[in-house]
């Protein structure tokens, strides 16, 4: 019995430390294996002014989604444009049947029926003219009054309004000279950097014309983008145009990178373990 029972605590053992290896696996591979991302955006050409933007992750397009609402809405659309296949035909009379001609009187009787609704219709357009009359002097009234009404609400809205924005100003202010958030925000800088050196772009590859339609303000945005390192890349090509004042992007650019999880939860444990975060953390939840 001894025997059996240990052997059953052996395969136990041994089946909680394989479901314990696989969750490590799992974790490991989630944490430490790289997620490659790649983002195509292609400018449009002169005829269509549309920039189309697609990316992928693990090869897996995860911008823009595809829809089954498109393609529903594609057959629908076929469904409508397609031709009826049958018109129904107007009836018609049968050649063999003759009407009776009519009588004096017979005609005498429609024209005074033909007559009687006209009369009746100029009196029922004056009762609804009259009607109509009275109701917009009514709505005009009304009209004066909410608008009388509306304007001291209004005056005290924006009251309320410049009032909160000076409080939540006053109160940046004095978040801001103390010595504890400054260090607080250095720390999340300091966070943030190391995290875009790990998630940015390894690979840029561009060749793109723009032009903002002021020779000034194209030289402003050149002036920018010559900050960034990736404009001098042997396959980056960024080429403003000064002469045209037409406001158009064009060309194309392929970025290409990879990210691991693990950064980002480090630099999450750095901040909560941070003393004037937490602190920050518990006023906003107050």
């Amino acid at each position: 019995m001894l025997g059996i029972l240990l052997m059953i605590l052996k395969v136990i053992g041994w089946l909680l430390l394989a479901i314990l290896g696989l969750l490590l696996a799992v974790v490991c591979l989630v944490l430490f294996v790289p997620v490659p991302y790649r983002v195509w955006v292609n400018g449009s050409p002169e005829d269509d002014p549309v920039i189309c933007c697609k990316v992928k992750v693990f090869g897996i397009q995860v911008f823009p989604r595809k829809s089954k609402k498109a393609k529903a809405g594609d057959t629908t659309e076929a469904a409508e444009t397609a031709e009826p296949s049958e018109v129904t035909a107007a009836p018609q009379e049968s050649p063999g049947v003759s009407k009776e001609p009519e009588t004096a009187a017979q005609q005498a009787a429609q024209e005074e029926s033909a007559a009687q609704p006209q009369h009746a219709g100029t009196d029922t357009e004056n009762t609804d003219n009259s009607d109509t009359s009275s109701d917009k002097n009514t709505d005009q009234n009304s009209a004066k009054k909410e608008t009388e009404t509306a304007q001291p609400s209004e005056k005290k809205q924006e009251k309320k309004f410049s009032e909160g924005v000076r409080d939540t100003m006053k109160r940046i202010r004095t978040e801001l000279t103390d010595e504890g958030n400054r260090r607080a925000v250095l720390h999340l800088l300091r966070e943030v950097k190391k995290l875009l050196r790990h998630i940015g772009p390894r690979r840029i590859m561009a060749d793109v014309s723009f032009s903002l339609g002021d020779p000034a303000n194209t030289g402003y945005a050149t002036a920018a983008l010559s900050v960034c390192p990736f404009v001098y890349g042997k396959k980056c090509r960024i080429t403003p145009d000064f002469v045209t004042e037409e406001l158009y992007i064009r060309g194309w650019m392929d970025v290409r990178g990879h990210v691991r999880i693990v950064h980002v939860v480090a630099a999450g444990l750095r901040l909560l373990f941070d003393r004037d975060i937490r602190r920050i953390i518990k006023k906003l939840r107050r």
